[in-house]
């Protein structure tokens, strides 16, 4: 399976491939948007039909505004794509940090895989970076201006469970010979669903959707402990497949093949609807979409990119 239409082996294009195969796998539900009830530009109460991928949770953005847009709260295409990408990544941030260091990386090492350079387009110069150099930062922060985002997943036998960021802490990954910072789960609170990178630690603090309070290394206490948590997922749901050693093969694998067979959605990173293919930019012919929905909304990031290909 091709990285999607990624032809760069790159930092960016090895996480995106990591949160694609990390939502197909993550056990916590995604789901089906049910209710939602605006309360401002910054909060609203969204309801989910908890579901996981393979028990009928959307496969990407295009089927989850189908029923969103039935919705008051959702019905705006961005607005949806905010609480789409929140859905998807909530509680995530750890999880993705420690599975690409702890088993990625090295599946990577073994493989000869030492160095990726870091994406330059739209910027002056590139890096390249040891990848063993790349570890989990800890952010301590609280919301600006009070700032907070609701979400309510909802159950049939469970009570209503709020993720609610009023304050708290999220992970991202830091490179230490260039400064570089990525973060695979910034959109849990930006309503985004690609990783995320900035050229120093600084710069990261400065744009942070949030006052950073502390940002230090992770603890290796806390890094052994989410390790165990995840392994334990595969081991309660007898599914060998959700390891973080199997998701770290799978990964590996598309990254490393290129046979040209889009995979996913580049603005989603969601997988083709069932019994559909994925729609390709009738100009650069090279992002490929799970329907217009993700086409519309990419084509302001999109555009340059697309002028450029042409170019």
């Amino acid at each position: 399976m091709a990285p999607s239409s990624i032809t760069l082996v790159t930092v960016e294009a090895l996480l995106n491939l990591l949160v694609v195969e990390w939502q197909k796998c993550r056990r916590s539900p995604m789901g089906v948007p049910i209710s939602g009830v605006k309360a401002n530009d910054h909060s609203a109460l969204i309801s989910l039909r908890p579901l996981i991928m393979d028990e009928g949770c959307p496969r990407n953005f295009n089927d989850f505004y189908s029923k969103a847009k039935l919705l008051s709260a959702l019905e705006n295409r961005k607005v949806a794509f905010e609480w789409y990408s929140r859905t998807r990544l909530y509680y995530g941030c750890s999880s993705v940090c420690v599975i690409f260091t702890e088993f990625v990386v090295p599946e990577l090492m073994r493989r000869g895989i030492n160095t990726l350079p870091v994406s330059s387009f739209g910027e002056e110069g590139s890096d390249t970076i040891h990848l063993k150099n790349i570890k989990i930062k800890e952010i301590k922060f609280t919301p600006i201006n009070g700032k907070v985002h609701t979400l309510r997943m909802t159950h049939a036998i469970f009570p209503p469970n709020d993720f609610q960021v009023e304050m708290g802490s999220h992970n991202a990954l830091h490179c230490s010979e260039t400064d570089r910072i990525f973060d695979p789960s910034i959109g849990q609170l930006t309503g985004v669903m690609k990783p995320k990178m900035v050229r120093s630690e600084q710069q990261y603090v400065d744009e942070f959707p949030g006052n950073v309070i502390i940002i230090y290394d992770s603890p290796q206490s806390d890094i052994q402990a989410q390790k165990l948590r995840d392994a334990n997922e595969s081991r309660i749901h007898k599914n060998a497949e959700i390891h973080p050693s199997r998701i770290a093969k799978r990964v590996a694998d598309a990254f490393l093949s290129s046979n040209g067979t889009a995979s996913f959605c580049d603005h989603c990173l969601g997988l083709p609807s069932s019994g559909s293919k994925l729609l390709r930019c009738g100009n650069c012919k090279s992002e490929y979409y799970c329907g217009k929905s993700c086409q519309v909304i990419a084509w302001k990031s999109h555009r340059t990119k697309c002028q450029v290909t042409l170019d």
